[in-house]
């Protein structure tokens, strides 16, 4: 008999969200493996119908309390025999009725839920008990990294023996047409093949590190005239609480003595980013909860073959990244040790051939294949099958 889940997740394309294309990736490598997958999201710009073999039904407006009866009606009609929540995404705000779901679902429907939690460590108190909600009211708990699942369980204990690790992988793969001209690419910012380009790939957001490297980057091209640093975000902020931190970030921008050597892409499509990764020579990412699996970017950077210059985390644990996977990393929240990263793999070509193979190499053993049969492996162990 064929399985049938549902994933309930508050974006997913063309919504812009990370965790929206993680689940239009994962959806579609489920079906690949002949799951029947259905995807119950925000009725903002998703249009019902048929993603490839992919159901997508968007039915909620506004995630609050209000949306719960349309949201339990519609799974009734569905009938899946899984739901799989992915947890948080914009759409939802701080709205409780996500983390209320799994108690209603199995308790109202009886569905069998797992619950997916993209971050964990980049919330406050608060947050983490909102978390604390799906956690202690899901059948089965997943988390795509060490760290986070980690410190969930920490928080959590009993949550120990129902949760695991599952990774994610690069949400945009390096797709280049055949007429791909990196000279061509680099002269659209004004950049030459003498010139280092620094890529930030990425939304922006708090948690990203961005004014440390506005600030390192303005203090290294000081010191070395070459460097070019290509912000590829959109200029639109992604979550409304990010409006002001995003004005923020366009005024040291602006600011800055070496603006002419920042270029900020704007929204651009998948094409467009993989052009513009593939003409950097090498990428900065200074989380501030430090370098993890968990980060689409940074897989997305890793599999375009690009070294990464990111933050170590405060305690490493058995998958944590180094050099060996194509990273520099430095400590969180310090421009004077990013300016010098920058500055040394910006004069060190070798390095930069080595660790732009170790990232390579990584990014190989992470497969959309892999992740839907670990994925799938969850959800026969819950069902029993």
């Amino acid at each position: 008999m064929t399985m049938r889940v549902c994933f309930v997740s508050g974006s997913y394309p063309p919504i812009r969200c990370g965790i929206g294309d993680f689940t239009q990736r994962l959806a579609a490598a489920l079906t690949q493996q002949g799951v029947d997958v259905v995807v119950l999201t925000s009725k903002d710009s998703v249009m019902p119908g048929r993603d490839g073999a992919v159901l997508r039904v968007p039915i909620v407006s506004n995630w609050n309390l209000r949306a719960l009866p349309a949201i339990l009606t519609e799974l009734r009609a569905l009938a899946p025999d899984l739901v799989n929540i992915q947890y948080p995404t914009p759409r939802y705000g701080r709205q409780p009725l996500v983390n209320l779901l799994p108690w209603f679902i199995r308790t109202r429907l009886h569905i069998p839920t797992v619950t997916t939690v993209h971050e964990f460590s980049t919330f406050q108190w608060l947050g983490k008990w909102r978390i604390g909600l799906s956690v202690l009211s899901s059948d089965y708990i997943i988390v795509p990294d060490q760290v986070n699942l980690e410190q969930m369980r920490r928080m959590f204990p009993n949550v120990r023996s129902r949760s695991t690790r599952v990774p994610i992988g690069a949400n945009i793969e390096p797709q280049l047409p055949n007429d791909f001209d990196r000279q061509r690419v680099r002269a659209g910012y004004r950049a030459t093949d003498t010139d280092v380009v620094i890529a930030y790939f990425g939304f922006i957001s708090p948690s990203k590190g961005i004014e440390t490297l506005l600030r390192a980057f303005q203090r290294a091209s000081q010191a070395q005239p070459n460097l070019h640093l290509l912000l590829i975000a959109s200029r639109e902020p992604a979550d409304p609480n990010y409006a002001a931190y995003h004005h923020q970030i366009a005024k040291m921008i602006e600011e800055s003595t070496v603006n002419d050597r920042i270029f900020w892409t704007g929204y651009a499509s998948a094409l467009q980013i993989s052009a513009y990764l593939a003409s950097a020579d090498f990428a900065a990412l200074p989380f501030t909860d430090g370098a993890s699996l968990r980060r689409t970017s940074l897989l997305t950077a890793l599999a375009h073959g690009l070294p990464v210059i990111s933050t170590a985390l405060p305690n490493p644990i058995p998958d944590s990244l180094h050099d060996e996977t194509g990273l520099v990393l430095t400590p969180v929240q310090d421009a004077l040790a990013l300016e010098k990263a920058i500055i040394d793999l910006a004069n060190d070509d070798i390095r930069r051939k080595t660790l732009a193979a170790g990232a390579r190499q990584f990014a190989g053993t992470i497969s959309w294949t892999g992740i839907s049969t670990q994925t799938l492996v969850v959800y026969r162990h819950i069902l029993g099958v």
